[in-house]
């Protein structure tokens, strides 16, 4: 599921696949690429919301069953769209722009 999740989501950001093993290998990804310097507090938010929501999916698995595997995708586009907005407030992006890629309006 992580992986599938990763995939995804590089996908909409239009990067290249990384096939990392832990999360220290990911941040280690995230430091080294190769773009300016607002793309990369896009796509660190974006990594930072990815891993908390595969752990709270995985939480949830064992303890509620509250969320469904296809929602993971669009729940991390949600909240990593809030939070990025809530960090740059003159972050002019509509939401469906965000939707599509947001590094392409940046």
């Amino acid at each position: 599921m992580a992986t599938r999740t990763w995939e995804e989501i590089l996908r909409w950001l239009l990067l290249d696949q990384h096939h990392a093993i832990t999360v220290h290998e990911v941040f280690d990804w995230v430091d080294n690429l190769v773009i300016n310097t607002r793309k990369k507090g896009v796509v660190d938010a974006v990594v930072c919301s990815s891993k908390w929501y595969i752990w709270k999916f995985r939480k949830d698995m064992v303890f509620s069953k509250k969320m469904k595997r296809s929602e993971i995708i669009e729940a991390i586009k949600d909240f990593s769209c809030v939070w990025v907005t809530n960090r740059n407030r003159k972050l002019k992006m509509s939401y469906c722009n965000w939707l599509q890629n947001p590094l392409n309006f940046l």
